[in-house]
């Protein structure tokens, strides 16, 4: 409710009372008809009519809120950058299950091993082809702060140089091997029944096995191979950090889920998750947020060490160095 609304109610509830209380008490008995005639009546119906007014007021003005409200949701619901986020998140969350399992103490050589690393690299692909939708919608809806849009994409950004050992900018980098990472992993191509489709990590590990794959020419099957195999050696000499590429998926997602939950806060009636708790700019909080830390109910040592990750980039100034 406005608070000019309350103001004015209060007015047109004490005043006309006092003018009664005051008429009543300087009026005798034998003039009280007088009174209810000359006096409550004229000044009762207008409080009437105002008050049903003020009723009607505040039911507009909340059917007004409802309506921006379900327009709000319906926008992000069906928005592109929902789409390619959401997305983005469900790759880094299976290249996350693919380092964890890396990590575990199994020999280099053991089959599985070899899978994992495959797939690790496959979900490194997709998310080095999916950034690129996400940044090309700037202003993107999904995130109610600037701040974290910046730290999402600063995040992301890490991850791709963690794996390549430089900015993604490097004039070193060959090109042309950047070129076939982003036609076989972002470009789509179409099945046997015209549909289209990405590529499937499967195929991909067929593909390093010697298998065709209609998406590559054999000269762009020897480029991605090669990045691949070059992938492989940096990860065996341990020039990847695993810790801190798990570290920064966790802190994407927790950033992704952080926002959901203070968009849909006021749909899902919880105001203590609304978008106005979240700080407005850096500096950011020592403490990661309950809102943010929603993300890891279950590890909540990994939801910090995230939040300290996203504070080396946007906030440095926040960071306790005796935590």
């Amino acid at each position: 409710m406005s608070h000019w609304l309350i103001g004015w109610l209060i007015v047109m509830c004490v005043v006309p009372a006092l003018v009664i209380i005051i008429g009543k008490f300087f009026t005798k008995k034998s003039s009280d008809y007088n009174f209810t005639k000359d006096v409550l009546v004229p000044v009762s119906t207008p409080l009437v009519v105002a008050m049903i007014g003020v009723v009607f007021t505040l039911q507009s003005e909340d059917q007004q809120k409802a309506d921006q409200q379900t327009a709000v949701m319906r926008e992000v619901m069906v928005s592109q950058d929902r789409h390619d986020t959401a997305f983005l998140v469900a790759i880094d969350t299976q290249l996350a299950a693919h380092l964890r399992r890396l990590q575990a103490d199994k020999p280099i050589t053991d089959l599985y091993t070899n899978f994992d690393e495959q797939a690790v690299f496959f979900f490194y692909g997709l998310h080095r082809s999916q950034i690129v939708n996400v940044w090309a919608a700037k202003g993107n809806l999904t995130f109610p702060r600037l701040w974290i849009a910046d730290a999402f994409q600063m995040v992301a950004d890490s991850l791709v140089e963690n794996i390549l050992g430089t900015e993604e900018t490097d004039p070193r980098l060959d090109p042309k091997a950047e070129a076939v990472m982003y036609k076989y992993f972002g470009a789509t191509a179409a099945d046997s029944s015209g549909t289209k489709t990405t590529p499937l990590l499967i195929d991909f590990s067929a593909l390093l096995d010697g298998k065709a794959d209609a998406r590559l020419t054999k000269e762009e099957t020897e480029v991605l191979v090669n990045e691949f195999h070059l992938f492989q050696d940096r990860l065996h000499k341990k020039q990847i950090d695993q810790d801190e590429l798990i570290t920064d998926l966790f802190a994407a997602d927790g950033l992704v889920e952080y926002s959901h939950t203070s968009i849909f806060a006021d749909w899902y009636k919880m105001p203590e998750y609304a978008a106005d708790k979240i700080p407005a700019k850096p500096p950011l909080p020592s403490d990661p947020p309950e809102g943010f830390m929603d993300a890891f109910k279950f590890y909540r040592n990994e939801g910090t060490n995230a939040w300290n990750r996203i504070l080396i980039f946007v906030s440095p100034q926040s960071i306790n160095p005796h935590k």
